[in-house]
Formats: structure tokens, sequence, C-alpha cells
């Protein structure tokens, strides 16, 4: 999917865990044709932890439109820092906060 006309939206609309799903706005960035979402300060937040024991989502991204995808985290260090120096450079700050982040790319739904 081309995900280039979402490349300016500041937020998805992420649902997350599909049993007793629930909404939420997070930080969003295409980086290399693909379409990723990040967790800043994640020991905190009960949704990266859910999302890694069930990849299952659905995004929104600025429409009425939902796609059901699968959320693959993002475990190189490496992509890590080439993902995060992306989103800092799109958003204008630091988005980790000085903390970890964990990205998730939005694959289909298999």
């Amino acid at each position: 999917m081309d995900w280039s006309a979402a490349a300016g939206l500041r937020y998805a609309e992420l649902e997350v865990q599909p049993d007793h799903p629930r909404t939420l706005e997070t930080l969003m960035l295409v980086h290399e044709g693909a379409l990723y979402v990040a967790a800043n300060m994640p020991e905190g937040k009960r949704w990266p932890r859910a999302v890694r024991q069930n990849a299952a989502v659905r995004v929104r991204l600025g429409g009425n439109a939902v796609y059901a995808r699968t959320a693959r985290y993002v475990a190189s260090p490496d992509d890590t820092r080439a993902l995060l120096a992306a989103m800092n450079a799109k958003y204008g700050f630091d988005v980790s906060m000085n903390g970890p982040i964990w990205f998730f790319r939005l694959d289909p739904r298999t």
C-alpha cells in the first residue's frame, strides 16, 4: 500500500486489543514506504505491551478508512536509531523525550 499521502499527518488512530478494543492516538511516520507508529516511554503504557502480545491492530489515518494491520515490533537498534532520527526530523523535537521508544511497522494483516 502507498502511504505517501499520510506522510504529513501528525497522528494515527490505533485500535489495539481486538478482544477488548480501545483506540488511542500515537505518533506516526512513513519511512521508506512503510507505515510506523511509535510508543515513547513504553514502560508506563499498556498498549505497547499489549501489541507485542497480540499484533492485530487497526489504524485510521485522518479519514474514515480503517486498515487492518499487523504491528511488527522493530527490534534492531540500527533500525530504531534510523526511525528515531526520521521521526525527530518530522516533528522537530526529540520524540523519545530522552527515554526509551518502541517502533512498530504496520504490515498487511496475515
